[in-house]
């Protein structure tokens, strides 16, 4: 029965390569959908933020995208 795909880069002979490529891959992701999108906050989202064990906003922050 093969294994599933991610299987392989999480543990295996392939864990290795998984952990250096995965960052790789996720700035290069990143950089493109900054590259290709405007991200830019509801205007009625409030700013309000919630004390904890860190500072957090009230409200999920969704974003709106705009196609540069």
């Amino acid at each position: 029965m093969p294994r599933p795909m991610f299987s392989y880069f999480l543990d295996g002979p392939r864990a290795r390569v998984g952990k250096q490529l995965a960052p790789i891959v996720i700035k290069l992701v990143v950089t493109g959908a900054l590259q290709r999108f405007r991200f830019t906050l509801p205007d009625n989202f409030s700013r309000d933020t919630v004390a904890r064990g860190t500072a957090r906003p009230k409200q999920t922050p969704w974003c709106n995208l705009q196609r540069r």
